[in-house]
C-alpha cells in the first residue's frame, strides 16, 4: 500500500512539472513578438527624447533593444521596463500619443496591452 501511494504521489508532482509548461502558456518571446507587433500595427506616434516616431520605427527599436537585453529578460514586464519604456542615454521615459493628441507614458501603454493580451490567452 505504501508503494502505492508513493508511486501516486511521484505521479501527481510529474503532472504539476507537465503542467507548469504547459504549452497553451505563451512564452516570453511570444509574448514580446506580440507587444512589438502591436506596437507596429498601432498607427500611434511615439515620443522619444522628445522626437515624435512612427509606431513601426517605435517597434523596431522595441525588437533591437529586446534582442540586446535579452538575457536579462527572464518576463514581459523586464521586457517593458528594460526596452520598451525609456532611454537608457537620456532616461527619460517614452511616451505614446494617442489618436486624440493626449500623451500617456509608454509603460502604461504597454501593460495594458499585455494585460489584455493575457485575458485573451485565459479564454
Amino acid at each position: 500500500m505504501k508503494l502505492i501511494l508513493c508511486w501516486l504521489s511521484l505521479l501527481g508532482l510529474a503532472g504539476s512539472v507537465v503542467a507548469a509548461g504547459n504549452p497553451a502558456t505563451p512564452s516570453v518571446d511570444e509574448t514580446v513578438s506580440y507587444l512589438i507587433k502591436y506596437t507596429a500595427d498601432s498607427k500611434l506616434t511615439f515620443i522619444r527624447n522628445g522626437s515624435e516616431h512612427t509606431s513601426v520605427e517605435a517597434a523596431d527599436l522595441m525588437k533591437r533593444k529586446f534582442d540586446y537585453a535579452k538575457t536579462a529578460i527572464q518576463t514581459p514586464e523586464d521586457f517593458i521596463r528594460l526596452a520598451a519604456t525609456k532611454s537608457h542615454l537620456s532616461g527619460k521615459a517614452y511616451l505614446v500619443k494617442m489618436p486624440d493628441g493626449k500623451t500617456v507614458p509608454s509603460a502604461d501603454w504597454l501593460g495594458e496591452a499585455l494585460k489584455a493580451y493575457r485575458v485573451v490567452r485565459q479564454k
